[in-house]
């Protein structure tokens, strides 16, 4: 069982662990909000290879995957965010439709392990 501080604490079934979190209790996230807050140590943007990086939600739209791989020159310039330990906070369609395309995908690393880099941003 996780201890109490690693839950998240805006998800409804709180003993659900990163990866099998639903979509609809992942927090909306904006990339340029999370970037400006001096409260989240957040790094400079790199590119990494999409299969190194771990799902927190458990469900995708794949339309909205197929729509982003199609208009990936535009799409596939919102950086992804992610945690130090490579687990997606936001971006999952991004990261998906990278795959699909074989391409590199560009993300900014919160220094802060998967869970609390979850509320960081919540």
């Amino acid at each position: 069982m996780l201890r109490p501080s690693l839950l998240f604490p805006l998800q409804k079934d709180a003993y659900a662990r990163l990866g099998e979190l639903k979509r609809s209790d992942m927090p909306q996230v904006f990339v340029k909000r999370v970037v400006d807050d001096p409260d989240v140590p957040t790094g400079k943007l790199e590119f990494v290879k999409p299969r190194t990086l771990k799902p927190t939600q458990s469900d995708l739209n794949q339309a909205k995957v197929d729509r982003i791989a199609r208009d990936w020159d535009s799409a596939g310039r919102t950086p992804v965010l992610i945690s130090r330990n490579n687990w997606i906070l936001d971006g999952h369609h991004r990261v998906a439709a990278a795959i699909k395309k074989g391409k590199l995908v560009r993300v900014i690393r919160i220094d802060l392990p998967g869970r609390k880099a979850l509320n960081a941003i919540s």
